[in-house]
């Protein structure tokens, strides 16, 4: 079996491009209130109209309609509804993961190295 080419019939390769029509639904739930609304009450909102969103499907279309939406440990929230602490530290925490995930990369580079000499 080619690995190369076999993959996971349980992931999807979704990805939310900046003018997916669902990022103004999504939007629209965010506008009813100032506070932040987790990501299990987007997703019931979403399966109420009869269409079943994963969790990374919401996270895929918030990040596709950055910087309008900003994503915590509350859930997503209107960047224009969110304070100036709110708004750092979604930034601090993007910065984070993103140091992380280069440094991930780094080290699998230079273990690939070492293997193929």
């Amino acid at each position: 079996m080619n690995t190369a080419t076999t993959r996971d019939p349980q992931l999807t390769f979704f990805e939310a491009l900046p003018d997916d029509p669902n990022i103004g639904f999504l939007i629209a739930q965010l506008q009813d209130g100032e506070w932040a609304l987790a990501s299990e009450i987007i997703a019931r909102v979403f399966g109420q109209t009869g269409v079943k969103w994963s969790d990374k499907k919401i996270r895929d279309l918030a990040a596709a309609a950055a910087p309008q939406i900003i994503s915590g440990q509350l859930g997503y929230r209107l960047t224009r509804c969110a304070t100036v602490e709110e708004t750092s530290h979604c930034v601090n925490w993007l910065t984070s993961q993103g140091g992380k995930m280069i440094a991930r990369a780094e080290a699998i580079r230079r273990f690939t190295h070492k293997q193929i000499g």
